[in-house]
């Protein structure tokens, strides 16, 4: 699913469904909204670091600035996965160890 809003509405629409989560089906959000953990199943999902994502942002864009730089930057984000209840295993789960 897209973010973990929208995944949250997989959840309420598998039970509606009759399909249960993670046996039939598994769900995984993206953002770690608050919310997320008390979810029935708690939801699993992506972390991303948005304070850190945001402080980087505004320093890049400072240097900008002052510098008057033009090129563009990259940065790299590490998001993390953060497992809950929502998820099952795979049937490759032990192929990636």
């Amino acid at each position: 699913c897209g973010g973990d809003i929208m995944a949250m509405g997989a959840l309420c629409a598998a039970d509606e469904m009759g399909l249960r989560v993670p046996q039939d089906v598994s769900v995984i959000g993206y953002d770690n909204v608050r919310n997320a953990r008390f979810f029935t199943p708690a939801l699993t999902t992506i972390h991303q670091p948005k304070d850190s994502l945001g402080e980087t942002a505004f320093n890049m864009l400072l240097d900008r600035i002052v510098n008057k730089r033009e090129e563009s930057q990259s940065i790299e984000v590490h998001p993390r996965l953060v497992e809950r209840r929502s998820v099952a295993d795979g049937p490759f789960r032990d192929y990636r160890r």
